[in-house]
């Protein structure tokens, strides 16, 4: 039996964003970035415990992610 999640998944607080967004910008690769993120021990948007490349490309994909960065562009 497969168990059932309900609701939308965990959004990743708006610190953990502005660090993906960053080194993404910055030309940092997704390996690279699951690293750091490993290293520094911060949790995924799930909540999980290890990062890695497709989870940093999802995040980058995310309607969460382009809200922050138009919050961050301004009006």
């Amino acid at each position: 039996m497969i168990a059932k999640t309900g609701g939308r998944p965990k959004q990743c607080p708006d610190s953990i964003v502005a660090i993906v967004v960053d080194m993404s910008l910055k030309g940092q690769s997704l390996a690279r970035i699951a690293n750091a993120m490993n290293a520094a021990g911060y949790q995924t948007p799930s909540g999980g415990d290890a990062w890695n490349r497709r989870i940093v490309f999802d995040l980058l994909h995310t309607r969460h992610v382009q809200l922050y960065l138009a919050k961050e562009a301004g009006p």
